[in-house]
């Protein structure tokens, strides 16, 4: 008789590929305490958020506290959102400076440009992109006391939030125009600010003349780079879901700028009693 054929062996499955990590990607943050970071220590940052984050991909917009809160999460905001990945958007050109590119790419930066938005927010579920909308303009309105927000002529984060159909998060944060305060006036009109505006035009890059911390008996010394130490306090309000359209119309985009400034305009209103008791004027959107 002609024997049976030996039985085949176990089909195995393939052992698991390790994803490819570039050598500079922002890591994992480890979800055990761990002690702040001495900066936010120093100066006192604080977040206050009012809702729970979805874990779809969400578009934030917020102002210079993005760095501290998000980017390097020195007050351990992702211990607050688990499952949410920020990625903070700045200048292309700073990828452009030697070493500066490497601690931005570690710190899981990318560029403020339309492609890299639509990236991050096109590879799925838990992705969130930190903007500053006002740039390198509202930083020449800045000054102690004063919320001056550069708003209304702002509209291209507003149509990648509407083709990408993503939460858009209103955010503020209450005391980083007192972290700096300028050097000279510079109201419109002045030779200060014509100055200004020429090399802003030209480069770019806004040129604010500030005051940082002060030393020996003095109170603020010109051009500084270390802040003032006073506290911030970033607050997220409700995330507003916006519909996905391929093609946003100047109508949808205003519709959701009003209702994102409404929103913005409601945190302010209920938290600048308590955060910046000593304003100088309201939320204004002069731009």
């Amino acid at each position: 008789p002609v024997p049976p054929a030996p039985p085949a062996p176990p089909v195995l499955p393939a052992p698991p590929v390790p994803p490819v990590r570039h050598p500079f990607v922002k890591p994992a943050r480890p979800t055990t305490p761990s002690t702040p970071s001495p900066y936010a220590m120093r100066h006192s940052h604080h977040i206050h958020h009012t809702c729970t984050l979805p874990k779809r991909h969400t578009c934030f917009s917020t102002k210079v506290g993005c760095f501290v809160n998000f980017v390097a999460d020195a007050t351990e905001t992702q211990r607050l959102f688990p499952g949410i990945s920020f990625f903070g958007a700045t200048l292309a050109a700073n990828f452009k400076v030697p070493f500066f590119r490497e601690v931005l790419l570690r710190l899981g930066c990318i560029s403020v440009s339309a492609s890299s938005i639509r990236y991050v927010l096109g590879m799925g579920p838990g992705n969130a992109v930190v903007i500053v909308p006002g740039g390198a303009a509202e930083a020449l309105d800045a000054r102690p006391g004063s919320n001056d927000l550069t708003l209304q002529r702002r509209s291209g984060f507003f149509r990648i939030a509407l083709q990408q159909g993503v939460h858009l998060v209103p955010i503020y944060s209450f005391g980083e125009n007192d972290l700096y305060p300028q050097a000279f006036r510079n109201e419109s009109g002045t030779f200060v600010r014509r100055v200004q505006e020429f090399w802003l035009k030209r480069i770019g890059y806004a040129t604010p003349y500030f005051c940082g911390s002060g030393a020996f008996c003095m109170p603020a010394i010109p051009g500084n780079p270390i802040p003032r130490r006073h506290p911030i306090i970033t607050v997220i309000g409700d995330p507003i879901e916006c519909p996905k359209i391929e093609h946003p119309t100047e109508a949808d985009i205003e519709k959701l700028k009003v209702q994102y400034i409404n929103s913005l305009n409601n945190i302010f209103t209920q938290f600048a009693d308590e955060y910046a008791p000593d304003r100088k004027s309201p939320l204004r959107i002069i731009k």
